[in-house]
């Protein structure tokens, strides 16, 4: 099969753009992820992050990584979907009711203890 020479393949990409645009996906709510919100990816998602940065960064980063990402989580379902509510008040989408109490599950593994062993000693215990 022989190439296209480079200006008419430029002219076929580009009129196949224009005539066909990539179809637009509305923004969904905020109120929509957060109900939709999957407890267990979440977790897992978070325990990731945490295995790829503890070979190179301190305890106390990554455990105030796992803190702040909650932390910024639930701020973001207080600011955007419960505003009505008391401030006094703490409100947690219905999916998610359970990542406070995973969150700490995380921080209290061995991965997460904070002992003097170094990263081996670590992994071991993984």
């Amino acid at each position: 099969m022989a190439a296209l020479p480079l200006p008419l393949l430029l002219t076929l990409l580009t009129l196949s753009a224009l005539l066909c645009p990539p179809p637009k996906h509305p923004t969904p709510e905020p109120l929509q992820v957060f109900k939709g919100a999957d407890l267990d990816a979440y977790t897992c998602q978070l325990s990731r992050r945490v295995a790829q940065q503890l070979p190179g960064a301190t305890l106390a980063s990554v455990r105030e990584h796992v803190t702040s990402s909650v932390v910024a989580t639930l701020h973001a379902y207080r600011k955007h979907c419960a505003t009505h509510s008391s401030m006094m008040q703490l409100i947690l989408p219905d999916a998610l009711k359970l990542l406070p109490l995973h969150a700490l599950a995380l921080l209290k593994g061995p991965a997460l203890k904070v002992r003097c062993v170094g990263l081996a000693g670590v992994l071991l215990q993984l």
